[in-house]
């Protein structure tokens, strides 16, 4: 049966709706089917940021070729780049909300499609290295035993299955319950963190290339401590994909 003739008798038998505006999805036209393509548009894309953290940077701020910002000339992180294509903000945020606290299996399912698809783009215009491994942040085990799972765990496998690259679920682990986060200035969050990352195999990441996935980044001093934890033990490089990026930040 022809692929488009299948949809529309689903679509009769079963209609659904838009996870954004409950709006009824059309068909093949929205992505993976479960958003429709005008709360797609509604997404803000992280297009004039650091090519180093990814932070967002305004039309007033100087524009080098490198297009690096103040932090990164100052202090280079220990990662190579962070690629993050959306900004931080409605409806990119409601949506990851609710990924972290309801509807994961579902919501996983369309922010890696999304992230995919974005991230092959960059990997077929050699605008990045394909990495040799996927490595995903790691949750404290007492986090995710409250919440259930881990969100960057499950965005990395499905983006790992969809790239067709390695994922180790067990290279690292949170060793320290920190603080929240969501309250500190960026040096505070280097502090919360310091010594909180542990390195199970190191010869896992040992000369190899290495991708880390989040689903935000906010100040990007959790892939800093993290990407300083196995360039030490031998990673050649360490580059972060994460949904999306925090903007104005810089505290």
């Amino acid at each position: 049966m022809d692929k488009g003739i299948w949809w529309q008798i689903q679509d009769a038998l079963f209609p659904r709706t838009c996870l954004l505006c409950r709006g009824r999805l059309d068909g093949h036209e929205t992505v993976s089917r479960l958003l429709c393509n005008d709360c797609l548009g509604d997404f803000e894309c992280n297009r004039r940021a650091c090519r180093h953290c990814a932070e967002p940077m305004t039309q007033a701020e100087p524009v080098s070729g490198t297009l690096l910002c103040g932090r990164c000339q100052k202090n280079p992180p220990a990662f190579h780049q962070i690629l993050a294509p959306y900004l931080y903000r409605y409806p990119v945020s409601e949506l990851v909300q609710r990924f972290k606290s309801q509807d994961h299996m579902l919501l996983n399912r369309l922010l890696s499609d999304l992230l995919s698809d974005y991230l092959m783009g960059q990997l077929n215009a050699d605008m990045i290295k394909r990495p040799d491994i996927i490595l995903p942040v790691p949750t404290h085990w007492r986090t995710r035993l409250k919440r259930g799972f881990n969100p960057a765990a499950c965005l990395a496998d499905a983006v790992g299955r969809q790239l067709t690259i390695p994922v180790n679920m067990s290279v690292l682990r949170k060793q320290v319950m920190t603080r929240p986060q969501h309250d500190l200035n960026r040096e505070q969050r280097l502090k919360n963190l310091d010594q909180s990352f542990a390195l199970r195999h190191q010869a896992e990441i040992q000369g190899r290339e290495v991708a880390l996935v989040d689903d935000v980044v906010t100040t990007g001093s959790t892939a800093d401590v993290i990407a300083s934890l196995l360039r030490d033990n031998g990673a050649a490089s360490v580059q972060v994909w994460a949904f999306a990026r925090t903007p104005n930040q810089r505290r």
